[in-house]
């Protein structure tokens, strides 16, 4: 065994101390200093990771061992190695500098002893791997903070592209069954009950009996169907060639049907003083129909003489709701009306309740001779005034009933009524005061001269603001308010249509708000009645045939809005809306 080979023992210590992957990468230094840094290289440096090898020169296990105990005995190497790879890693005790830093990231040049025949140049596919792993681990430490992880940092994103295309996969299957078993095609349209709307012009048919019938508008479809009405859009080229027959529906009728209602609107009908706009000399009357509605209420202490349009002697004082004709043309300067009265529409009048006739007290019997009453002579139709206990003075008419007592507003008509002052002898109009005793003796009548509705005391003159002009406002109870607002504007004039009638109750300007309109049906409050009628944003009323016509184009009766027959008057009046009307 002494006799052995001492070459193989030396080629056995460098097979245990092979260089790194960088030392094999390195081309060979041909000169002697590359030769003897190599040498030096070898022999180690207590503080050089990876280079020292206390088992250099001695061959078989005890250089491996020892070796394995060197690098045992570095543990500071260990992090640098995970990162930057054997024979790459900085100088624990190398101080920093320019020159000694460039020479620590120069690849180390090893040359390859003859003798060597464990040692290789490595291939292209080895440099690319060696690449490929270390770039691996320098981004699971970047992106993960874990260079040596067992799952790739990429795995989410692979596994997330790979989730999302299998869901779209699924999703392209499930139309494309869908499609298969469903299909649309170029003849889903061909069933009952469909309006057909050409997607290129916007043209709309119904499919009856083979042939597609042209529709004048959707009211008519919705007559004609009913319910089962469904809107299918088409395009032209799947059309084509079908044959077309003759138009059908009504003429006039309104193309969209209003479904918010007019619950909760208030009417407002407006009479601005002028002229209608179209030049007959009517006086213009405007109607709005919109919620919330501003204005200014009529004081309930005030009053407004108004006198309608070509009728010189009917005026009418306006007051707590109510019209009260004046009988006499001598009224006005007695209740205190001395300008003269408001002229408008007759058909603004009639939508106020009517209350009693103003005018002189009728008094029968008058001139008569009366009762004796303090010792003296009366007769009937003679004022009386006294001052009872309670220290308020009254005025009294002496009736063949007896004494009946007036409120200031009926002494007023009686003492300025011309009757009287005949009685009077044409002179002045005194009232003859009584005495307790008198009052006590002298019966008293049992009828008021006057009608319970009128005012006790004459109201007085309101005044209208500029710019504003007095208007009749019916809220949900039905009851007309008199406000002070601005009319409808002039765009709301109406000026008819195709199939759109007018009378003269119609308003000149109709304006409703956006998208409102609805069943009405014509009553007063707590009493409907069977006139129904569809009411639409632009301004029209359409007649309908019955509740059941109704319900076809999808409205319930027992929601229908009541209102005032007067008001739904004032609405120009397009064409009745009857199934019967729409086969052409």
């Amino acid at each position: 065994m002494g006799g052995g080979d001492p070459g193989a023992a030396g080629r056995a210590g460098l097979v245990a101390q092979r260089p790194t992957d960088d030392q094999r990468l390195a081309p060979a230094d041909p000169g002697g200093a590359g030769a003897g840094r190599a040498r030096r290289r070898r022999r180690g440096h207590p503080g050089r990771c990876g280079t020292a090898d206390p088992g250099a020169g001695v061959g078989g296990a005890a250089g491996r061992r020892t070796g394995v105990a060197a690098g045992r005995a570095q543990p500071h190497c260990a992090a640098g190695d995970a990162v930057l790879g054997a024979g790459r890693r900085p100088h624990p005790h190398r101080r920093g500098g320019g020159a000694a830093a460039d020479r620590a990231r120069r690849p180390a040049r090893v040359r390859l002893l003859p003798g060597d025949r464990g040692l290789s140049v490595q291939s292209r596919r080895d440099q690319v791997q060696a690449q490929s792993h270390l770039l691996g681990r320098l981004t699971a430490a970047l992106v993960a903070g874990e260079p040596d992880g067992l799952e790739t940092p990429h795995r989410r994103t692979t596994v997330g592209l790979l989730a999302g295309v299998l869901v779209a996969a699924l999703v392209v299957g499930g139309f494309t069954l869908y499609g298969f078993f469903a299909p649309g095609g170029a003849t889903a349209w061909r069933r009952a009950g469909a309006l057909v709307v050409e997607k290129e012009t916007g043209s709309r048919y119904l499919y009856l009996d083979g042939r597609l019938r042209p529709v004048l508008n959707y009211a008519s479809a919705r007559l004609l169907l009913g319910e089962e009405l469904a809107v299918v859009t088409v395009s032209a080229k799947s059309l084509r060639g079908v044959a077309h027959g003759q138009p059908l529906g009504i003429v006039g009728a309104p193309d969209v049907l209003p479904a918010a209602g007019l619950a909760g609107v208030d009417w407002t009908a407006c009479a601005p003083g002028g002229t209608a706009p179209a030049g007959t000399g009517t006086t213009a009357l405007t109607l709005t129909v919109a919620p919330g509605s501003d204005g200014t209420p009529l004081a309930a202490d005030r009053a407004v003489l108004a006198r309608p349009a070509g009728d010189p002697g009917g005026d009418h004082l306006i007051f707590n709701g109510h019209r009260f004709r004046l009988t006499a043309s001598w009224l006005p300067p007695v209740l205190g009306h001395d300008a003269p009265p408001v002229t408008v529409p007759a058909a603004w009048l009639d939508l106020l309740p009517a209350g009693a006739d103003l005018g002189p007290v009728p008094v029968p019997g008058r001139g008569a001779a009366g009762p004796t009453v303090d010792g003296q002579p009366t007769r009937i139709g003679q004022l009386f005034t006294a001052r009872p206990a309670d220290g308020e003075q009254r005025h009294y008419l002496l009736r063949r009933d007896g004494l009946a007592r007036l409120t200031p507003l009926a002494y007023a008509l009686l003492a300025a009524d011309p009757a009287t002052v005949a009685g009077y002898g044409g002179g002045a109009v005194t009232p003859t005061v009584l005495s307790p005793a008198a009052l006590a003796r002298v019966p008293v009548a049992a009828r008021a001269p006057l009608a319970e509705e009128l005012p006790a005391v004459a109201p007085g003159v309101a005044t209208r603001p500029p710019g504003l002009a007095w208007c009749l406002r019916f809220g949900a109870d039905g009851r007309p308010r008199v406000v002070a607002a601005r009319p409808a504007p002039a765009s709301g004039v109406v000026r008819g249509g195709v199939g759109v009638t007018r009378t003269t109750h119609t308003a000149d300007a109709v304006t409703v708000a956006p998208g409102r309109g609805g069943l009405v049906v014509a009553g007063r409050a707590g009493q409907p009645g069977t006139t129904y009628h569809l009411v639409t944003d632009a301004g029209v009323k359409y007649p309908l045939a019955g509740a059941a016509v109704a319900q076809r184009l999808g409205y319930d009766p027992a929601d229908a809005t009541v209102v005032a027959p007067e008001l739904i008057d004032l609405l120009p009046t397009g064409p009745a809306l009857d199934p019967a009307r729409v086969v052409g």
